[in-house]
């Protein structure tokens, strides 16, 4: 023993780590081990607390009523590149290099993903998006 007793943090497989809240599963991939659960919900922060199934609106108008702090800003949409084939979605915004999302759910027949700096992207069913930053 090393008389080291802090669990590594990074220690452990990696998997599909899963959230439920107001009706939606939010899904990630991080290291599973004892504080994985903590880490993810902190990640999210309160993106889950904006949107809910029960809400027949879409996600960028629940975002737009629900979020305190601007609503749905997407006015830089149009400056960013969005590969929306799934599981292999990429944000890409011009000189720096492409994010891969950190978390995603569905709401009916959107996907939301929120990418690393808090940039999240609503995609449509015809693979149309919008993008703004909820920080």
């Amino acid at each position: 023993m090393n008389g080291d007793d802090d669990d590594d943090e990074d220690s452990g497989p990696v998997g599909v780590l899963l959230m439920e809240q107001n009706g939606l599963i939010w899904i990630g991939q991080g290291t599973l081990n004892a504080h994985a659960a903590a880490a993810f919900s902190d990640m999210l922060g309160n993106l889950p607390d904006f949107l809910s199934v029960h809400d027949k609106r879409g996600a960028a108008e629940q975002f737009a009523a629900n979020y305190p702090f601007g609503g749905w800003n997407t006015s830089l949409t149009d400056r960013f590149r969005f590969t929306a084939t799934l599981g292999e979605e990429r944000l890409v915004f011009p000189g720096d290099p492409a994010m891969k999302p950190l978390a995603w759910t569905t709401l009916r027949d959107e996907r939301i993903l929120l990418f690393p700096h808090s940039w999240v992207v609503v995609v449509a069913p015809d693979d149309s998006f919008e993008v703004a930053r909820l920080d």
